[in-house]
C-alpha cells in the first residue's frame, strides 16, 4: 500500500487510522459465516511477516483484507512478528481488539529469527 494512493473505492489516505477504517472493516464479508474457528477448513492462509513495521503494518493488513474479501475463499491471516522492538506488536494487538470478528492472528517470535528462519 502506497500512502499517497487510495486503493479502496471508499477509503482515502486521510482516513488512514483505526477509526477511519473501522467502517470498511465492518463491511468485509467473513468467509462462510456458518463456520466456526474450530471447524474451519481453510482455502488459504496468508502470512504477513513483520519486523519493526509499526508505520506500515496496519496499512498492509487492511490491504490484504481488502484483496482477499474480493474472493470467495475461506481464509486466515497470520501476522508473524520477528521480535520487533518498535510498536508493531501493540498496533496489531490494538487492531485485533478493535476487530475481533476478522480471522487474523498475531504470532510473536521471542527472538529475531531473520528472513530465512
Amino acid at each position: 500500500f502506497i500512502k499517497d494512493q487510495a486503493i479502496f473505492a471508499d477509503w482515502s489516505p486521510e482516513e488512514n487510522d483505526t477509526t477511519g477504517i473501522k467502517s470498511f472493516l465492518n463491511r468485509i464479508p467473513l468467509p462462510d459465516s456458518g463456520r466456526t474457528k474450530e471447524n474451519v477448513e481453510l482455502d488459504i492462509t496468508i502470512a504477513v511477516s513483520c519486523y519493526n513495521e509499526a508505520d506500515y503494518i496496519i496499512d498492509t493488513l487492511v490491504g490484504v483484507l481488502w484483496a482477499i474479501q474480493k474472493t470467495n475463499l475461506s481464509y486466515e491471516v497470520l501476522i508473524i512478528d520477528d521480535a520487533s522492538i518498535d510498536k508493531s506488536v501493540s498496533k496489531v494487538q490494538e487492531f485485533l481488539l478493535a476487530n475481533p470478528q476478522l480471522p487474523v492472528r498475531l504470532i510473536r517470535n521471542s527472538i529475531n529469527r531473520g528472513l530465512a528462519n
